[in-house]
């Protein structure tokens, strides 16, 4: 059953810029660094400098607010296809439940984010080679950099697909998310606050020094993220959908 409904959605975003946005995000964060390494090559890498660990922040600095906006558009498409064409009400009359389908749209939108950290961590190894800084890679940094800011931000996708559901003008799930993408940074500065979803791809960056805490991080962001998950589809499953 859960493949059905996998394989209808993934029919329906055909139709849509869902495929373009999932390889844009990562493409255009490689091509950015690829460019301020080739203008600011000789400033950016000086002897005895760590340069895998310096491009892994610097792509990191870019890479979580474009992870956290994407999360924001691809969950608001997603629920929109259904919105738009005023179609709830057919798909909850098939035999299939409210919280099957409520989950089947956050494994869709986890499986398009799994192909975006994908390729995201395979260009910054590419870029890293292409540099010159084999031969010698550090393949966790480096494919780290793509898959765990992505597994830390699963609470954001439970969050952002949540709304986007429920509500239909998808007005507010996108003003939510935009918030959210702006105060990232600053939340995870703040240990007081550092708890916001918002805040945990940016503290789950692959590096030792610092705030950064990978371990720590993905571990909350897969149990909260579990926990909304839960939490959302069981509201979803209760209230009556126009």
């Amino acid at each position: 059953m859960m493949g059905r409904i996998l394989s209808a959605d993934r029919l329906k975003a055909k139709r849509t810029w869902i495929g373009i946005l999932v390889v844009l995000g990562p493409l255009g964060v490689i091509s950015l660094q690829a460019v301020n390494y080739g203008l600011r090559y000789d400033f950016l890498v000086t002897p005895g400098s760590d340069v895998w660990g310096d491009l892994v922040r610097n792509i990191h600095q870019i890479l979580v607010p474009t992870l956290l906006l994407g999360i924001t558009l691809l969950a608001s498409m997603l629920a929109g296809l259904e919105h738009q064409a005023q179609a709830w009400k057919l798909i909850l009359a098939l035999p299939v439940s409210k919280v099957h389908v409520y989950v089947g749209k956050f494994l869709r939108l986890a499986v398009l984010l799994l192909i975006s950290a994908s390729l995201a961590g395979i260009g910054t190894v590419l870029l890293g080679v292409s540099l010159g800084f084999g031969p010698e890679i550090p393949w966790v940094m480096a494919l780290g950099e793509g898959y765990f800011p992505y597994l830390a931000a699963f609470p954001v996708m439970a969050l952002q697909l949540w709304v986007s559901m429920l509500v239909r003008n998808q007005a507010f799930p996108m003003t939510l998310g935009i918030i959210g993408v702006m105060m990232s940074s600053s939340l995870s500065f703040n240990a007081s606050l550092n708890w916001v979803p918002w805040a945990y791809p940016v503290l789950a960056a692959p590096l030792e020094a610092g705030r950064y805490n990978p371990e720590k991080w993905i571990a909350v962001g897969l149990v909260v993220g579990a926990a909304l998950l839960l939490i959302g589809a069981l509201h979803f499953a209760k209230r009556d959908v126009k």
